[in-house]
């Protein structure tokens, strides 16, 4: 089983609790999955205040922000005024773009979320390799299970 999680969704330690042969993915959340350590090292480093645009928050753009954080349920004020607060100290939005699902869409989709949020918006690109070297492990953890 490929646990598709990073540490920030909690969950360290969780293919030791299985039963099953499993492998979670590398890294401290998705993005650094997504890029590795390096990479991830590198953009925090160009750029402090980067909010990183994966597809899946692409997709899910302001709207999907606004409902994560619950920032809808704050009777009496605009979630505008919070997501202000939150981003004030960031100043780019990063699409990585994995190459998965439309990425026209997805690119103007994060751009729309840059610009609410007053961001500038860059673009770039990643393959799936640390996904694919995951899937290999699990596979290689069944084969052996199984002999």
């Amino acid at each position: 089983m490929l646990v598709g999680y990073g540490i920030c969704s909690s969950l360290t330690g969780l293919t030791d609790a299985l039963d099953v042969p499993a492998v979670m993915l590398d890294g401290a959340d998705c993005i650094d999955a997504l890029l590795g350590p390096d990479e991830y090292n590198g953009e925090k480093r160009n750029c402090i205040g980067t909010w990183f645009s994966s597809p899946g928050w692409a997709e899910q753009g302001v709207e999907g922000l606004i409902k994560e954080l619950r920032l809808d349920t704050a009777e009496g004020y605009d979630p505008k005024f919070f997501l202000d607060i939150i981003f004030d100290s960031y100043e780019r939005c990063l699409f990585v773009d994995s190459g998965v699902g439309d990425t026209a869409q997805l690119r103007k989709r994060s751009e729309d979320m840059a610009e609410y949020l007053g961001l500038r918006h860059e673009c770039r690109a990643c393959g799936l390799s640390k996904i694919e070297e995951a899937v290999l492990k699990v596979k290689e953890l069944g084969a052996s299970k199984v002999s």
